[in-house]
């Protein structure tokens, strides 16, 4: 990875670990987030690293399940796995 590239990621890296500082303990396994701007907040995070980076994170994309009426909800359990895989992921590359 080029130095440039390195710059590039390192603010996204920090701006993740954040985001994953914010997400609460789930009490249970059926702790769930409800909130479409979280999830969608990380897959255009997860985007722009893709873009910057030049490889290919989308493993590491949320995808809610849709329940009734269109409401989507995620396991807080699964969100905070992609996130720590993801972080640890990019704590790799030498950031």
């Amino acid at each position: 990875m080029t130095e440039n590239i390195r710059e590039k990621i390192k603010p996204i890296y920090k701006e993740l670990k954040g985001y994953l500082l914010q997400v609460p303990l789930p009490k249970d396994t059926d702790s769930l987030i409800d909130h479409p701007a979280i999830f969608d907040q990380l897959n255009k995070t997860i985007d722009e690293l893709n873009a910057c980076s030049g490889n290919n994170y989308d493993k590491f994309r949320i995808s809610p399940h849709y329940q009734e009426a269109g409401h989507r909800d995620l396991s807080l359990i699964d969100y905070r796995q992609k996130m720590g895989g993801l972080i640890s992921k990019l704590y790799q590359t030498n950031l």
